[in-house]
């Protein structure tokens, strides 16, 4: 592939930290509606 490792693990890196926040926002949500 003509993409470096660097740049693949970056964009790991930030779906993964995207995802986390994602299953934050809607754990708060989950707790502000109880």
């Amino acid at each position: 592939m003509a993409v470096p490792s660097g740049e693949i693990k970056m964009n790991w890196v930030v779906d993964t930290t995207r995802r986390r926040h994602e299953q934050i926002r809607q754990t708060q949500m989950a707790l502000q509606e109880n």
